[in-house]
């Protein structure tokens, strides 16, 4: 079926050309006809799969043919909703529907088409909105939104604001499993009647994602593996690394720039517009490694007493990473595996986005309860998960630098980074803000991956005896050294051979050179 089919809006055709969609998604095919009917519809799609618009388009279509037909978008960062306005501003840049974030609301007499914003934003702006114009809500990420950090605003919305009578909703989410008590719950709190559930393939196909896991006996052996793939550049193009906490992201960045290798991290700790600033620049190709984490977050707008906190149970995770689009994503490695199948969706969902794309997903495990969620992981993906065909021996000869790059991390070193990295935001925030606002072209040039702690060169550069053979000939290059090393017997290494090796290796053709390094290639496939 094609856009047309379900009779959009000649302007809305225009904008949907604009963003080079040549047909709709199966969730948007779903979800069309049945927002366009007023239908209440609780829906899970894999990340990428076009949610935003499959719910953006039919609203901005109700608008149009009826301006009475207003729309509210709740989503739960203030990250996220940045994403939606930008998205949903771009589709209506064509029509005269308004679009505004809740948070830009001055006056009661400023009633935008489509609202977006938190919950908490919505009620602490609830005197200035005519929430009764409303007709329809839609509740982005909801099994997070419902449940974790903005519980309470929603309650008070429901209670005390009536938002759930005679309304259209619509909730989406990854990771809703409609087949628990987690719909139910969500029915109940927001006084669902009635919902049409919509439950499609969560992750995208085989072909598209291809999933690894490899164990490794010690942490050790993480670090060891990281480094082997991204310093002899076995995995190529834009990588995700997760970790579940703060200080294991900047303990990879300080690993990693040990070797020379420049990464970002993704902070929640740091303010938002920097975190916006990092994340716009790595979906520009500016940097080629962020890093980012998954931890256990409780985030309120209220001051709650001690009793009340200690109160609160099955929180779920929350991440700045969660529902953020990171573009061109090549590879999503699981450095520390996360606690819940529906978090792992999350992460390896950052890459294979669209229809098209392709991208690998690789998992280190190391303690039981990794192998016990890999198994859950491959029943709920219907097994798409297989091991990483990794030849660890090959690179043994890096496990002394490696051992000597870990043992420079220490904690003070960890937060001593930390702080210098806050201090150095904090700085920039305050005291550039006018700068910036008059050289736009200069933010640009405003770096997140300086280096934050001492690089020996020793380090960065490796030595051929360090590299196997077979890695040389993959690489295409052996890499410099300023020393000549003696084989066994005080003989000279052959420099003839290897000259000859190398010619023979130029004069190749492409097709050749491919086969030499695909049968050469220690990753196995």
């Amino acid at each position: 079926m094609s856009f047309e089919s379900f009779g959009f809006d000649e302007r809305l055709l225009t904008s949907i050309g604009r963003q080079a969609w040549s047909s709709p998604t199966a969730v948007q095919s779903a979800m069309f006809p049945l927002m366009f009917k007023k239908r209440n519809i609780i829906s899970k799609a894999r990340t990428g799969s076009g949610k935003t618009a499959a719910y953006s388009l039919p609203i901005l279509q109700m608008n149009i043919t009826n301006s009475n037909n207003k729309a509210i978008i709740l989503v739960p960062s203030r990250e996220l909703c940045q994403q939606v306005f930008k998205m949903v501003q771009n589709l209506a840049s064509t029509c005269l529907v308004q679009v505004k974030e809740i948070s830009a609301v001055s006056s009661k007499d400023e009633q935008p088409d489509i609202l977006i914003g938190t919950p908490t934003k919505l009620l602490a702006n609830i005197s200035l909105i005519n929430i009764d114009a409303y007709k329809s809500i839609i509740i982005d990420e909801a099994d997070l939104i419902a449940t974790f950090g903005h519980s309470n605003a929603l309650l008070k919305l429901v209670d005390e604001h009536q938002i759930s009578q005679n309304r259209q909703f619509v909730l989406t989410s990854a990771t809703l499993d409609v087949e628990d008590n987690e719909v139910q719950t969500l029915r109940e709190t927001l006084k669902i009647e009635d919902p049409v559930l919509i439950a499609l393939q969560s992750l995208p196909s085989k072909e598209r994602l291809k999933q690894f896991t490899v164990g490794c006996n010690e942490i050790d052996d993480k670090f060891l593996l990281l480094l082997a793939l991204l310093k002899l550049r076995l995995l190529t193009g834009k990588s995700l690394i997760f970790s579940n906490s703060v200080d294991s992201c900047y303990k990879i960045r300080l690993f990693l720039e040990q070797f020379g290798l420049k990464s970002v991290v993704l902070n929640s700790e740091m303010p938002h517009k920097s975190r916006l600033h990092t994340l716009a620049q790595f979906n520009k190709g500016i940097y080629d490694t962020m890093i980012a984490s998954d931890e256990n977050h409780v985030i309120s707008d209220e001051k709650e007493s001690k009793t009340a906190k200690k109160g609160k149970k099955n929180l779920k995770e929350y991440s700045v990473s969660r529902g953020v689009d990171f573009n061109e994503v090549n590879n999503v490695l699981n450095f520390d595996l996360p606690s819940t199948a529906q978090q792992y969706i999350h992460r390896v969902g950052r890459t294979a986005r669209g229809e098209c794309s392709t991208g690998i997903a690789l998992s280190f495990l190391q303690s039981e309860s990794d192998f016990e969620l890999v198994k859950l992981i491959q029943k709920k993906c219907q097994d798409l998960t297989e091991p990483f065909a990794f030849k660890i021996e090959q690179v043994q000869n890096l496990r002394y630098r490696c051992g000597d790059a870990l043992r420079a991390i220490t904690k003070a070193a960890v937060r001593d980074a930390r702080i210098k990295e806050l201090k150095a935001e904090i700085l920039n925030s305050k005291n550039l803000k006018e700068y910036f606002e008059e050289n736009p072209k200069d933010l640009q040039l405003l770096r997140h991956d300086k280096a934050l702690s001492k690089i020996s060169q020793r380090m960065v550069h490796l030595p051929d005896y360090l590299i196997p053979d077979s890695l040389k000939i993959y690489l295409g290059a052996s890499v410099k050294t300023g020393q000549k090393r003696k084989v066994q017997g005080g003989q000279k290494p052959p420099k003839k051979a290897k000259k000859d090796q190398k010619k023979q290796f130029t004069k190749m053709s492409r097709k050749e050179r491919r086969e030499a390094k695909r049968k050469s290639d220690p990753l196995g496939f």
